[in-house]
């Protein structure tokens, strides 16, 4: 379990040391995906037809990936905002039961509820940088590596390409109260600072026999990073307005016509 697992944290030196191989790119990109809406998983996680009263469930991952397909990619802490923007009103809801074991540890938070957008409707953060109060904030006891014991880390990391995605939030949720014409954005926005979350790339991972037939695992060196500036936002996931049903016959009428002018400059 996570809880056999220890090391000391790495110095704030090693946190802040960025490697020259990777340059501007740290390795960390944050995606957003809609996971349900009204209680059914969806079959899109990047778009999603929503109508007033609609509720939708997202997850979020933080991908890290490496230069070395062969050393592990970690994990430990970030904070941000979660915004929606767009035509489409409602309210943004996170609490620290939302956050994914083993992320919501000792200073982790859901954030608190603003409009952060001037939208009218309620985001999850901060707008100031400055002070990390108000913002979500997901943080692990130590660095999170791919070989853990998962008894206590539902659900453990899936590969990627060049390395691994962890779930960091289940349950972001959104509820819909109006919905405007156009797509509405949803998406991470990170805290700028440059100790604003740790990660580490092609790390070393240290392996601890416990004496009882079991193993305990813990991740240091690597490229560590800790400056926020650096990360970057998956594609965000769209809400589109569900279609009225005058629009939708309008269409379906459009539909047929261009289907009989199609039969007609065949038949010809």
């Amino acid at each position: 379990m996570l809880g056999r697992v220890s090391h000391p944290l790495l110095g704030m030196a090693a946190l802040t040391a960025l490697a020259a191989p990777f340059g501007a790119d740290a390795g960390l990109v944050i995606d957003v995906q809609a996971f349900s809406k009204n209680g059914h998983t969806l079959d899109d996680p990047k778009g999603v037809l929503v109508a007033p009263g609609d509720t939708i469930i997202f997850r979020v991952y933080a991908q890290v990936t490496g230069a070395d397909d062969t050393l592990p990619e970690c994990f430990q802490s970030l904070t941000g905002s979660f915004l929606s923007s767009g035509a489409t009103r409602g309210d943004l809801r996170l609490n620290a039961a939302g956050i994914t074991a083993p992320f919501g540890a000792s200073g982790s938070s859901g954030g608190q509820q603003a409009d952060l957008d001037g939208d009218g409707d309620l985001d999850m953060g901060s707008n100031n940088d400055a002070d990390p109060a108000g913002y979500v904030a997901v943080r692990a006891a130590q660095l999170i590596g791919p070989a853990l014991d998962h008894d206590d880390f539902h659900p453990p990391p899936r590969p990627i390409p060049g390395g691994w995605a962890y779930r960091i939030i289940s349950n972001l949720r959104l509820n819909i109260a109006s919905v405007g014409n156009g797509p509405t954005a949803v998406n991470f926005r990170p805290r700028i600072s440059n100790t604003g979350g740790f990660w580490s790339l092609d790390a070393t991972e240290i392996v601890t026999d416990n004496g009882d037939g079991t193993s305990a695992y813990s991740y240091t060196g690597g490229h560590s990073f800790t400056d926020t500036s650096l990360v970057q936002a998956g594609e965000p996931v769209m809400l589109l307005p569900v279609p009225e049903p005058a629009a939708l016959g309008l269409a379906v009428i459009a539909g047929l016509g261009l289907l009989a002018r199609r039969r007609d400059a065949a038949s010809q």
